[in-house]
Formats: structure tokens, sequence, C-alpha cells
């Protein structure tokens, strides 16, 4: 009990493949990630104690801790949907916000480019509303930042690594000033991704969004609506797109594995009215995760 008198429930996370109480975790000083921000990670919603979507979450993981040669080869997508359930479970949470993340552990500079056995494997849940599907959401208002997305031969941005320094100056930047969050663009001017988010905006009926090779995140609620569009026959082009074209869309939202689809009402000093097609893509977007989310 706490000093009120009431029971406090335990937390437990996932650490080296042990079911542990995260007060009781611990990772090295020496360990990779914390000293040079050499790690990956992976965002996963689980909804209805089953975590979605993880045939797609596990192999970006996998490309992503292959590329920094940590294991040659990944994990097995099974493997690790049986750890998050079991960590959702110990916690008892109905839906939650997992994270995996996964760095080099303790290994010298020098050492830096050889596969690690002892590499540091972490899985933690932060749990999200029961009534997932009505949360209010707060529409975004977004910067463009003077912080651009990684040059893709600096750092590959198909990988989702823990080294999210020029994201957060960016969010950190469009928050002093007053707005949600910040909106990159890249090297050559065109419009990326947000600090933690893939952008879609609408013109008449055709949704738009930025090409992969403009060096963004193949984020996973992305790639889930561009199969939803086909499937509902709604209009999609991927391309090469620069801020006015954002300001004179009709609509315009962002996505993310946790957030879902949140609408952008401001870009800079553009306003962007809210409409019937993005609501109309949410309904189908919360549809599919219902039927994903469905236990056997």
């Amino acid at each position: 009990m706490d000093s009120s008198g009431e029971t406090m429930t335990q937390d437990y996370v996932m650490l080296n493949n042990r079911l542990i109480p995260r007060s009781e975790a611990s990772i090295s000083i020496d360990d990779t990630g914390f000293l040079y921000g050499f790690g990956a990670y992976d965002t996963i919603l689980a909804l209805n104690g089953r975590p979605l979507f993880m045939e797609d979450h596990v192999k970006r993981l996998n490309d992503s801790i292959i590329g920094l040669r940590v294991l040659k080869k990944g994990f097995e997508t099974q493997e690790v949907f049986s750890q998050v359930v079991k960590l959702l479970a110990a916690n008892r949470y109905k839906n939650a916000r997992v994270r995996i993340t996964v760095t080099k552990g303790e290994l010298a500079l020098a050492m830096i480019h050889m596969e690690s056995p002892n590499m540091t494997y972490l899985i933690t849940a932060t749990p999200l509303p029961d009534d997932y599907y009505h949360q209010n959401i707060k529409p975004l208002r977004l910067l463009i930042s003077q912080y651009i997305r990684n040059h893709p031969r600096a750092i590959p941005s198909s990988l989702k690594l823990t080294n999210l320094a020029n994201h957060i100056f960016a969010s950190m930047e469009a928050k002093e000033k007053n707005y949600d969050d910040g909106l990159m663009i890249n090297y050559e001017g065109y419009l990326s991704e947000g600090s933690s988010f893939n952008i879609f905006f609408i013109k008449g009926a055709k949704v738009f969004t930025p090409r992969l090779d403009i060096g963004i995140l193949p984020g996973i609620t992305r790639s889930v609506l561009l199969k939803l569009f086909q499937d509902k026959g709604i209009p999609c082009e991927e391309g090469f797109y620069k801020p006015e074209d954002l300001y004179e869309a009709d609509e315009a939202f962002a996505t993310s594995s946790v957030r879902g689809i949140v609408p952008i009402v401001q870009v800079n000093d553009a306003m962007i009215k809210t409409g019937e097609q993005s609501e109309r893509i949410q309904r189908y977007y919360h549809e599919h995760l219902k039927v994903q989310s469905k236990l056997p």
C-alpha cells in the first residue's frame, strides 16, 4: 500500500526475455544505446489484449536491428507476439501502447560493427483508455520546422532508430512557438513527416502522401491505410510535395500506430478544415482495427 492506504498495482516489463517488475529493471551504464544512441525500437498498438499488425512491426524492427548489425537474423514474429501478450496479461492491460527497444548492449565502440550476442532487449507497455475508439483526440496545429529530416545517406530513413535528435528538436521548436508539433521537410525541400507521424492530405476526392524515397519512415498505419484505400476504391497518390501543397489542402491528417488518425487543422499560418472525407477514412480504419483485435 502507498501512504494513502490504497493498494498499488505492480507494473511489469520484459527485459532480456524475463518478465520482471519495472522497479527491478536496470540497464548497464555502458549500454551502447545509452552511450551512443545506437539502438532500434518499434511502437505497437494493442487492443483487447492483442498486439496488432505484428508481422509488419517485427519486420520493420528486424530491418532496423539487422541494419545496426545487432543480429544477422531477426526475431520470429510469433515469439515476439507471445512475449507481448504475456506482458499485457501480467499488467492486466486491455488496450496499451507497447514499445520494443533493442540495443547492442555492452560493447566497446571499436567493436560496434560486430554482431552483439549481449544485446539489450526490452518490452514495455503503457495502458490506453478502454474506450479507445471514442477518445477525444486533439487536432494538430503544426509548424514546418527549420530542422530537416535526416539525409538518407546520413542515417537510413527506413530504419526506426532510437537516435531521434532531429525529430525531438523539431517537436521542441514547435511547442516553444505554441504549436502542437513539428513537421519536417527533407534536404530538397519536400514534405517528409512529423516528429512521430506520417502525413496525408486531401484535395477534391483524392488523398496524397509523401513517397517513401523522399526519406521517411515506412509507417505501419500509413501502409495499412494505403491498402484500405485500394480496397475501398479511394484514389491515392504517393509523390513529392512542397509545404504549399499542404497549405492549400481541403483536409489533412496525421497517422501513427497508437494515435491512429489525427486531423491537422493548421500548418504554420494556414488553416485547414476538418471534413467528411477524413472522418470516413477514420471509420474505415476503426472497422479494420476491430477486425484485427478480435481474439481467436
